[in-house]
């Protein structure tokens, strides 16, 4: 349930930043892109420590994104790359995690 749920998670913000970055392309970089996604990302991990206070949570996962946006900003190309090539392997992972082992 737990794949589901964080695919769901990240789907509309994604949607909306590709469409925001669509409209605006310049405005919105792949880096600051990657950047909040990656915080959005690593919020629900903190979040599952339930003895850190979720300031601290949301303190962290934003470092987590600007680290992400800081070091993707000079390798979009490779990064964007990487994405492509993972991406089915990902999908596979996550069809596999989603289905029932009843």
């Amino acid at each position: 349930m737990a794949p589901i749920v964080d695919f769901l998670w990240l789907l509309l913000p994604s949607l909306l930043l590709i469409l925001a970055r669509r409209l605006a392309p310049g405005k919105l970089s792949f880096a600051g892109l990657v950047g909040i996604l990656g915080g959005l990302a690593a919020l629900p991990l903190f979040l599952l420590v339930t003895s850190m206070h979720k300031a601290v949570a949301l303190v962290l996962a934003v470092g987590v994104g600007i680290q992400l946006s800081r070091l993707v900003s000079g390798r979009a190309l490779a990064v964007a790359a990487f994405m492509r090539r993972t991406l089915p392997l990902l999908g596979i992972l996550f069809a596999s995690a989603a289905q029932p082992w009843c």
